[in-house]
């Protein structure tokens, strides 16, 4: 399941962001756009789940504020299997995306510029493209496994608090 968050005053646009895909959507939108000049031309054959969210006041990334103020409630709220999806071409969003999946209880998080593959920090996944490369990670995990249990009890921290 996913549910989208869109930056409207950032992507002006609603079209080719396959909507249908989503559980559900809350549309931003700023003090300054009007209302009835949602741009949408895609078609659906089904009903979508979508909230508008206006931000009446106007200043400095208060659309990005609500957006993340969402994100935070949603998050702790819904079922961490639930994907969080935000359109916008605000790279600041990565951030809290990142924060979001090292959490304890992970949840997969990530911004999109449109319907583009999303973007990922390289540090968040790892891509396994073959058997091989599969096996040289477990190949080090039995290695470091050896490892600690070769290693001497006695330089390991005694007490949690020389961890």
């Amino acid at each position: 399941m996913k549910f989208a968050f869109i930056d409207y005053e950032n992507m002006n646009s609603l079209d080719g962001l396959e909507l249908h895909k989503y559980e559900r959507i809350f549309l931003f939108i700023g003090a300054s756009e009007n209302q009835s000049c949602i741009r949408l031309s895609d078609k659906f054959s089904d009903e979508i789940n979508i909230s508008l969210i206006t931000v009446k006041e106007i200043a400095k990334n208060n659309v990005d504020f609500h957006i993340a103020y969402y994100l935070g409630k949603l998050d702790s709220v819904v079922d961490k299997n639930i994907e969080f999806h935000i359109f916008s071409k605000d790279q600041g969003y990565d951030g809290i995306c990142h924060f979001i999946q090292n959490q304890r209880e992970k949840r997969i998080c990530y911004r999109k510029n449109s319907n583009e593959e999303p973007r990922v920090s390289s540090e968040c996944y790892i891509s396994l493209s073959n058997d091989n490369e599969i096996e040289k990670i477990n190949q080090s995990f039995e290695e470091y496994k050896i490892f600690i249990k070769n290693t001497n009890k006695r330089n390991f921290p005694q007490k949690l608090k020389t961890l």
